[in-house]
């Protein structure tokens, strides 16, 4: 399966899900429409509540008078008839329609059987933890569907489009590419766009999970769902509603359980097949050992309805899913989106994790600390490197484009020359602009620089002109980062760069960093990433982290890709797996224990699942296990895992994590 965002829909076309793309995606899509059927099939509601409190209720009331007779098997059937009616009401509809429901099933034939053998108790007891259980899955559900409605409502439901007319409110689904909205203050920017007239700050908190404002001018690009907050703006829009970044962030959030963990495919297959066996088992204890003794039909059918009670799978679908959903939604908090519930498994599981320099480890713009010429103006030095690299993205030339002021790209002939720097021909002249290297594969001599930093050399017809130093700072917090990436199990923090070697490794070992590669072209850090695939071991995880910067063939390559920044490269919304909408490191680091502690709890709920029921069902056989204990054991496990998935849907609020906007 994919494991990539699918393309944004058509804003014409009406879409109850994503389009399926492949034969393993619609094998996992029928899959999860046959798990769903076996989850709570009523929303919760104080409505759906008020019979399972009724029923526990008349169950304490029934326990307290201690009758005897005809009157106590009336006194536990009442409780057992309010809560079970709606499970038996299923049941007999699902049988007509011949879906069959086995935990439904299961349940309403261990209780009945435990009615007849005068565990009257222990069978209301079992039908009422039952519903209790359902109403904890429904609340789940309920509260996952709260956090999506949430997400939709902080979303603009009206923009000001200029008219002939004067401005005009529309909905934000019908604007098109290319008109010019205004934004007023207190607004919403409803769509991607480029600010045409204004000057403001925006608060990006809906995307990026913190309110640091962004100030924004003419030519700056802004995001749909960034609140503009002093000056009104006109903004010409880039990219429809339905196709901007907050709607394809949010849709993430909605679509994230279609790409899920292998937790959560091993879940569903267990429950899909475990129930059946079991009760399989428990009919063959209650039939074939009398047989074969002669008699103790009672007995054994004691022992056979305490494994029917410890199949019922109730608890174990919801649990899981809800869980990592709770970290889906703890991250979205951080301004942190992911395309997949199985990413959050892919982040718990990193043992290495590779870093792109410039952008992550160290911030995506250069500083020139200073222009050193050999012999003539500063300026035409700076002027002249900034013409040969017009055409470049890196960087390095828009850090030099905007010390000389150069508003346009010059119309030259460039070539590229990987990990060196570039030719050009400019304003007929020959220009080599680049490293050492450079200078001496072409036989000029260049000057030592004076000061720590990037040096980038500049000739122009074999004649050198000099050179200029430039600086790339580390970001704030990324040690701190890198150590708490290690404190939750990464074992090998990696960088790769196209820099100089002399540069980056001196970053690398302030930053104790195990490795480092550097003088990269794009193909050499797609071999070290190779190599590292085919060394990270069993059973564990490589993440490459980068800037959304000619990076997505590393992105498909690894087991997962980061991209941090995405707010200034929304472009990389379409090659990464997680998405970190913020500039903060530290942010990747708080993802790694929101990702950490969602597994660690999948994992528990499932070991106490296991281990309560098919310990129970190991021990049933032996009558070892009465039939109150398979009702404590079962409705203890389902209630625990329960309780651990709310506990994950409340938030794992360590760290920087506020909470404000879920």
């Amino acid at each position: 399966m994919s494991k990539h965002l699918p393309p944004p829909k058509n804003k014409h076309v009406k879409q109850a899900q994503p389009a399926l793309k492949t034969v393993a995606e619609a094998a996992d899509a029928a899959e999860r429409v046959k798990s769903v059927r076996k989850m709570p099939e009523t929303a919760f509601s104080l409505r759906s509540a008020l019979p399972v409190m009724a029923a526990l209720v008349v169950y304490v009331l029934a326990l307290a008078l201690k009758a005897e007779g005809l009157k106590r098997l009336i006194s536990f059937l009442l409780p057992a008839l309010i809560a079970g009616a709606p499970v038996l009401f299923r049941t007999v509809l699902g049988a007509l329609k011949k879906e069959f429901a086995e935990g439904n099933l299961l349940l309403l034939t261990a209780a009945a059987a435990a009615f007849c053998l005068g565990e009257y108790a222990t069978a209301a007891a079992a039908v009422v933890l039952y519903r209790v259980v359902e109403l904890l899955e429904a609340f789940l559900l309920s509260r996952r569907e709260k956090t999506l409605r949430r997400l939709r409502e902080a979303l603009p439901k009206r923009a000001g489009v200029e008219t002939p007319e004067g401005v005009s409110q529309v909905s934000p689904q019908e604007l098109t590419v290319g008109e010019t909205v205004v934004v007023m203050p207190g607004e919403a920017v409803p769509a991607d766009g480029i600010v045409v007239e204004g000057m403001s700050s925006l608060d990006p908190t809906l995307l990026t999970g913190n309110g640091a404002p962004l100030t924004v001018a003419p030519g700056s690009r802004v995001l749909s769902g960034c609140v503009n907050l002093t000056n009104m703006l006109r903004v010409q829009v880039q990219r429809g509603a339905e196709e901007s970044a907050a709607q394809r962030l949010i849709e993430m959030v909605e679509i994230s359980n279609t790409n899920r963990s292998g937790r959560e495919k091993f879940m569903a297959r267990f429950t899909a097949v475990f129930p059946p066996v079991a009760a399989a088992a428990g009919l063959l204890i209650a039939l074939l050992p009398p047989l074969f003794q002669g008699g103790g039909w009672l007995d054994w059918l004691r022992r056979a309805v305490a494994v029917w009670l410890l199949a019922s799978p109730c608890g174990l679908l919801a649990s899981v899913p809800e869980t990592y959903f709770g970290g889906i939604a703890s991250a979205a908090r951080l301004g942190v989106f992911l395309k997949g519930t199985r990413f959050l498994e892919t982040l718990a599981k990193a043992r290495t994790m590779i870093f792109e320099k410039t952008g992550v480890i160290t911030e995506k713009s250069y500083h020139i600390l200073e222009a050193v010429p050999a012999n003539g103006d500063a300026q035409v030095l700076l002027r002249t490197a900034a013409l040969a690299e017009s055409h470049s993205d890196h960087p390095i030339a828009q850090a030099l484009r905007a010390a000389s002021g150069m508003q346009e790209e010059e119309s030259i002939q460039v070539d590229e020359l990987p990990c060196r720097g570039v030719s050009a021909f400019t304003e007929g002249k020959h220009v080599y602009v680049g490293n050492a290297g450079l200078m001496a594969e072409h036989n000029i001599s260049c000057a030592v620089p004076r000061r720590k930093g990037v040096a980038i050399h500049v000739a122009a017809d074999n004649r050198y002109l000099g050179y200029l130093v430039l600086e790339n700072k580390v970001r704030d917090g990324a040690f701190d980062a890198l150590e708490s990436m290690r404190r939750w199990g990464v074992k090998n923090l990696v960088m790769l760069t196209g820099d100089l070697h002399s540069v980056a490794r001196q970053i690398a070992s302030s930053l104790s960093f195990d490795m480092v590669k550097t003088e990269l072209s794009p193909a050499g850090k797609m071999a070290a990433v190779e190599y590292l695939m085919a060394a990270k071991g069993d059973n564990a995880t490589l993440v490459y982290v980068g800037s959304g910067r000619n990076d997505a063939e590393l992105f498909e390559r690894a087991d997962a890709g980061v991209v941090l920044d995405a707010l200034d490269t929304p472009q990389a919304l379409d090659g990464a797996d997680v998405i970190v909408m913020g500039e903060d490191i530290r942010t990747a680091a708080e993802l790694m224990r929101i990702a950490k502690q969602s597994d660690l709890t999948a994992r528990l709920s499932i070991l106490v699942s296991f281990c309560a029921r098919l310990g129970g069902i190991a021990l049933a056989p032996f009558g070892l296990v009465p039939l109150w204990g398979a009702v404590a054991l079962s409705a203890g496990a389902a209630l625990f895992s329960g309780v651990n998935a709310l506990r994950a849907q409340g938030g794992f609020r360590a760290g920087r994590e506020d909470g404000s906007r879920l």
